[in-house]
């Protein structure tokens, strides 16, 4: 890839989604958009991404080339001390005011695992104290394609290894 096409993708990139690409990262974009560089059927990173920037390749390719870059890094009960920090301190005190409304946005939420993980979190604690919050979880992402995952609710036994045994019998179940 060319300084001048790293430049073009890096200020995109950097512009439009806020995704921060150091000069490190370069092979890691050239990596990723060599894939649809082949899929495509083209010749170069630089004709990927006069295609991408051009009027009719922007519509067609965007989502690609977010997919692309994006790392989707998730896990059920991922950083649990913020989980923890919820249920042993925030809630507590939410409750003691009398709050009852409580929304949470999980943003850059992937396939949903902390989203999913924030509902147990909320029901193990009302279950718990008997305090009943009316609470919404909204879960966005970047990519449609994890989105598409994170509204199916659909993770493989690895995926839900990272669940505690006792919340997988309570929320979970096996598909055949």
């Amino acid at each position: 890839m060319t300084d001048q096409t790293f430049k073009r993708f890096k200020e995109f990139i950097e512009g439009t989604l806020g995704i921060k690409i150091p000069p490190a990262k370069k092979v890691m974009l050239e990596s990723r958009f060599a894939k649809r560089v082949r899929t495509l059927g083209m010749e170069s990173l630089e004709e990927y991404c006069d295609y991408v920037f051009s009027p009719e390749g922007y519509d067609l390719e965007i989502q690609q080339l977010m997919d692309a870059v994006t790392t989707n890094e998730t896990s059920f009960f991922r950083e649990s001390h913020h989980f923890d920090y919820l249920e042993k301190s925030v809630l507590p005190e939410y409750a003691n005011q009398g709050l009852k409304d409580i929304n949470i946005w999980s943003v850059a939420a992937s396939t949903g695992q902390e989203a999913y993980t924030l509902a147990m979190v909320m029901e193990e604690f009302m279950s718990r104290t008997g305090y009943r919050f009316n609470y919404r979880i909204l879960g966005t992402d970047i990519s449609e394609t994890v989105l598409h995952i994170a509204n199916t609710g659909i993770y493989t036994e690895h995926q839900a290894s990272k669940i505690p045994p006792v919340l997988q019998r309570r929320y979970c179940r096996k598909n055949r």
